[in-house]
């Protein structure tokens, strides 16, 4: 192996990708005695030793990863009003009329505040007081996968909250802080200098190449760049870094190589270390210190500092403590999809062994003089197809994961857009900032250049995009598929022969697809009825496993910390789920927290029915709601649209369990409360039952008591509100378990402190996504249920509980 150290590092990062969510059982002390037991055999170079020295770098990059992870904690906290008084930790970042900045507290806890009606004008390590209305930062939760604010929990902030103005008391910076101010101050002077020197929708594009801005471009456009599988080219990517700092580089050892007081006393590259690379570092903090950026600006300086030294490395090795000190200093970024494309990306780079060739005589005559060019543009062509291909394979689980597409034959297109945007672009749109910030007159010459390449930069996947299978759309991976794949097709691409690489890729495809075959058939499963609660925030999701293996889904959701929870948070879990094709979908009621997100949802699955209480059509006074226009796109894409007419009646058969719709069955009208017209759905299977109301309140509940027979489990109508789930409505079900959808923090205080009494009295537990994020509840024939979330597994008999896991408040 060439590379020990990129040999342990990947099992490090193996491990920590393959390890759960929550903390390990192993103790960390275990692990470290198998390094250090390792670490004492690997002396002896034998190959038992290597092969302990990799599983115990597993091991520990598994325990460590697991306790670095963080936990989602869901107590019962309330939306406030306070003082805000903490440190600014780095620069405000503004978008789209917002501006968000993040303080640390004297506590050590973060806040992100967010200012429109005026910005704040603090610098990285001053002091700023606000008073700003805060809400816990608690994302939902399914199947292990974070949704909206994420990225707040992985950088430890706990609260986020508006304010209208800031004071800010100027503070002596530290060393990070004064680093953080310069790239600030840039960034500044290259956007004040990108607006006097182009016009505004080249000045969009530049913003876009330099700092990652897709606000900053057409919609259509970022999706071709997404499409084509060019989207690196609008990030600050690790090859953003290298060729600045590869130019700043060839720049100072250039100009300090014809001082020869320096040359002589062999200190150029000392030189290029001390002038080069501050200004690299400036430029990385510029541009938002993206994780990619900041490992591509490691993995440099350890490159200058061995080539100071005068100490071998190779590529391989330099990527494995790039990735090692990042990860040292910021654990999370593991999580993060931008590192780990660098990581794949690069390694699929400096992994390929590179012939020798030795240097040719110059070339005597014309035509010996093409003949010798043309073989260097053919060479140059075969290298740059054979290097996107090596990225592109190796990338390809981590892409699909994003964006659910894979590029093909527009990965032919980073051939020519690459080097135009990577080799043109960057360069003269820095030049032009530069020049623009000190005279715009005179930047606006130098962007006339800029802007023609950027013109073709963004022209080449605008037409790639409409290639035949430019990219095809595929199920995003599984955490085990991806590592499988990353880990053996990272090692075939060691291979110097094209043919072991094509029999690793074989080897790994074959494996993926027996896992597929697995995850399908958990996530699919077949003679039981699984109800899973999905964790939209305050709202409403049910996806329902039948027992023939099709799926029904009721309600969608509304909306969580400003974003769509149908396209964030449901359709994730059904594309995880492998549900592309839904037998039923059911609106409970035509209320926004339930209907809002079945929009993304139905444009995005083929539904065979929709069942709709109709209720809705009864307000066309007031004009054609959100979902009445959703409808509508449905029906006229021919799906059948059932109200109570066509549903109410007798119990019968549904995809191997027994359905009754119990309500509404009356005419409804458009002043009636439209919880109390919620559907009620009674599903059974075999000896067990679930009976799920919707928003059903007192009301509704009283009229429906002479219908009920008892059920093994209760979905609780309106989040747990203590308008409903009523004495004599338990009374009259009886249920075993019960389960809840509801916020977190709930505005409302759902479920509330009364129903929860009321279900303790009857002895019923309770599973709510408030606590504990997805709950799936699965009913068995012979009466038997489960219960499943991201804290516990619980067994319950047709008569009894097992012990209940202690509630995670």
């Amino acid at each position: 192996m060439r590379s020990p150290l990129s040999l342990i590092v990947g099992a490090l990062l193996l491990g920590a990708a393959l390890s759960p969510w929550r903390a390990l059982v192993w103790p960390v002390a275990v692990a470290a005695c198998a390094l250090g037991l390792a670490f004492a055999l690997a002396i002896r170079r034998t190959p038992g030793a290597a092969l302990a020295l990799i599983f115990a770098a597993l091991a520990v990059g598994a325990t460590l990863a697991a306790a670095k992870r963080p936990h989602v904690p869901r107590p019962r906290l309330r939306v406030a009003a306070r003082e805000v008084v903490g440190v600014l930790d780095r620069p405000c970042v503004a978008r789209e009329q917002r501006q968000q900045c993040v303080v640390t507290e004297r506590d050590q806890r973060k806040i992100a505040l967010y200012f429109s009606s005026s910005f704040c004008a603090a610098r990285a390590g001053d002091e700023v007081r606000a008073i700003a209305t805060l809400t816990p930062v608690q994302p939902t939760l399914n199947d292990g996968a974070l949704g909206p604010g994420a990225s707040f929990v992985r950088e430890s902030i706990t609260l986020r909250g508006e304010s209208a103005a800031c004071d800010v008391i100027a503070r002596w910076p530290g060393p990070v802080d004064l680093v953080r101010r310069g790239g600030a101050w840039l960034r500044a002077t290259l956007d004040r200098g990108i607006r006097g020197a182009f016009d505004a929708r080249s000045a969009g594009r530049a913003r876009a190449l330099l700092f990652g801005d897709d606000d900053a471009i057409e919609p259509d456009a970022a999706a071709a760049f997404r499409n084509t599988g060019l989207s690196h080219l609008l990030a600050v990517s690790g090859a953003h870094v290298a060729l600045v700092a590869a130019s700043l580089g060839w720049l100072v050892r250039a100009l300090f190589a014809r001082v020869r007081a320096v040359a002589e006393r062999g200190l150029v590259t000392a030189c290029e270390l001390v002038f080069a690379l501050p200004a690299v570092v400036l430029f990385v903090c510029a541009t938002g210190e993206a994780p990619s950026a900041v490992r591509a600006l490691v993995m440099a300086s350890l490159a200058m500092i061995a080539k100071l030294t005068h100490r071998t490395s190779d590529g391989p090795s330099l990527l494995a403590a790039s990735a090692l000190v990042t990860l040292a200093f910021v654990p999370y970024w593991i999580d993060d999809v931008g590192w780990q494309l660098s990581i794949a990306a690069s390694w699929a780079l400096v992994s390929a062994q590179r012939e020798e060739r030795d240097r040719d005589e110059p070339p005597e005559g014309i035509r010996a003089h093409l003949r010798a060019k043309s073989q260097w543009i053919w060479r140059w062509t075969r290298d740059a197809l054979v290097a996107t291909a090596r990225v592109s394979l190796l990338t390809a689980p981590i892409v699909a994961s994003m964006s659910g597409r894979v590029p093909l034959t527009g990965l032919l297109a980073n051939v020519v857009a690459a080097p135009i945007g990577e080799v043109f672009s960057l360069p003269l749109v820095l030049i032009s900032a530069l020049v623009g910030a000190v005279s715009p007159t005179a930047g606006a010459w130098v962007a006339a250049p800029a802007s023609w390449a950027l013109g073709a930069m963004f022209a080449i996947p605008a037409h790639a995009t409409r290639w035949p299978l430019a990219s095809v759309e595929c199920w995003p991976p599984t955490s085990a598929q991806c590592a499988l794949w990353l880990t053996i097709v990272g090692a075939g691409l060691l291979a110097a022969k094209p043919g072991r690489i094509a029999m690793t890729v074989a080897v790994a495809a074959a494996l993926v697809t027996l896992v597929e075959l697995a995850h399908r058939r958990e996530a699919q499963p077949r003679g039981a009825l699984r109800v899973t609660a999905i964790d939209v925030g305050q709202g409403d999701s049910l996806l329902i496993d039948l027992p023939d293996g099709e799926a029904m889904l009721i309600d969608g959701g509304g909306v969580v910390m400003g974003a769509d929870p149908g396209e964030r948070v449901v359709l994730p879990l059904l594309a995880r789920r492998r549900r592309r094709r839904l037998a039923v979908v059911v609106a409970s009621h035509p209320h926004p927290d339930h209907v809002n997100g079945l929009r993304a949802v139905t444009a995005w699955a083929q539904v065979d029915e929709l069942w709709d209480t109709r209720q809705s059509a009864l307000w066309s006074a007031q004009g054609a709601t959100p979902w009445e226009q959703t409808v509508a796109t449905l029906a006229a894409r021919g799906v059948p649209v059932r109200g109570p007419d066509a549903l109410c009646g007798p119990a019968r058969d549904f995809h191997g369990a027994t359905l009754e719709v119990l309500a509404p069955c009356r005419a409804l009208t458009a002043r009636e409360p439209p919880n109390d017209a919620s559907f009620v759905l009674r599903l059974s299977y075999g000896d067990a039952s679930i009976l799920l109301p919707g928003d059903l309140e007192a009301g509704g509940e009283r009229a429906l008591l002479a219908r009920l027979r008892p059920v093994t489990a209760l979905k609780l109508g309106h989040h747990g509100s203590r308008t409903s789930t009523t004495e004599p409505w338990l009374a009259a079900l009886r249920p075993r378990v019960a389960i809840a959808s509801a916020g977190h923090p709930s505005p409302f205080d759902h479920p509330h402190p009364t129903v929860l009494d009321r279900l303790r009295k009857h002895g019923i537990p309770l599973f709510s996504t408030s606590e504990r994020g997805l709950v799936t509840l699965t009913l068995f024939r012979d009466g038997r249920w489960e219960s499943q979330d991201a804290t516990a597994v619980v067994h319950g008999g047709p008569r009894a509980v097992s012990a209940l896991p202690p509630s995670p408040r």
